[in-house]
């Protein structure tokens, strides 16, 4: 008995299972499709899109609104008190602050004569 090389019977089990698994893909499609009310064939990318956003809120004095943001943003940098009393929290000025920690403290100079 002569030897067959190819298995027919085999290479027609995988060709229907390829186009069993292509016919379930297109259905899938367009079962979304339709789910998506997106008929075949139509751009949906081309459709009008439902955008709804609001207009932008522009300053009606911008320059005013901005002079008067810095101005309360230099009296705060400029200003000393309390931020939180019960836990200790202060507010100094920027100044104030940089001569504080670049003066010298008792603890640092009994250190640094060890």
């Amino acid at each position: 008995m002569p030897t067959h090389d190819l298995q027919g019977r085999r290479i027609a089990c995988v060709g229907a299972i390829v186009m069993l698994v292509v016919v379930a893909t297109v259905g899938v499609a367009m079962m979304l499709l339709g789910h998506w009310q997106v008929l075949p064939g139509e751009d949906r990318v081309r459709l009008p899109l439902p955008v709804s956003a609001d207009a932008p809120r522009l300053a009606s004095a911008p320059r005013i609104e901005r002079e008067r943001y810095e101005a309360e943003k230099l009296r705060a940098s400029q200003a000393s008190g309390w931020i939180d009393p019960a836990q200790g929290i202060a507010s100094v000025p920027i100044a104030t602050a940089m001569a504080m920690l670049a003066r010298p403290t008792a603890s640092a100079a009994s250190g640094a004569s060890r």
